[in-house]
């Protein structure tokens, strides 16, 4: 009796783990028109249509059948059924190419100071030789992460909605 209530629970947790019973539980995926209707108006949308034409512009209205977007003074209606897929434009974190542009020209910084003062025969002192290896340091870390800032700080498109 025992051996039996065991197994007949395991299989009813087999059961209830099973994919197909937890699919009911889904997040919405990229072909439901409800993540559409989710975004707040003012965001920058990339509409791509079924003829092929891209159309770039802000959110003003999303309804079941339609999409409304901004573009300077135009407005445009679109109907779901032209639409293939939608890209929401989101802001890039420049954070991380900046900390990499200041850790890498402090790096070159440094190498430059090291081969100069490995060749330098006057025998200055060794403060000196820090405070100009500091000083030039700090100098490139500020050169990096100004390019590491210009050139990391881009936006990126996420897929919010494709037609089936």
């Amino acid at each position: 009796m025992w051996n039996r209530t065991v197994a007949l629970g395991l299989v009813l947790l087999t059961f209830l783990a099973h994919p197909s019973v937890t699919l009911a539980q889904r997040a919405a995926g990229p072909h439901e028109w409800s993540i559409v209707k989710a975004v707040p108006p003012g965001d920058e949308l990339v509409v791509k249509l079924k003829s092929g034409k891209t159309i770039k512009g802000r959110l003003r209205a999303v309804s079941d059948i339609h999409l409304s977007l901004a573009r300077g003074e135009n407005v445009m209606e679109l109907d779901q059924k032209d639409v293939q897929k939608i890209q929401r434009i989101v802001p890039k974190s420049a954070a991380k190419p900046t900390l990499i542009g200041a850790g890498t020209g402090a790096a070159i910084a440094l190498a430059g100071v090291g081969v100069a003062a490995a060749a330098d025969d006057t025998g200055g002192s060794e403060g000196e030789l820090a405070a100009a290896a500091t000083g030039i340091a700090l100098l490139g870390a500020g050169v990096g992460a100004l390019v590491g800032l210009v050139f990391g700080s881009r936006q990126k498109k996420v897929l919010i909605y494709e037609s089936l």
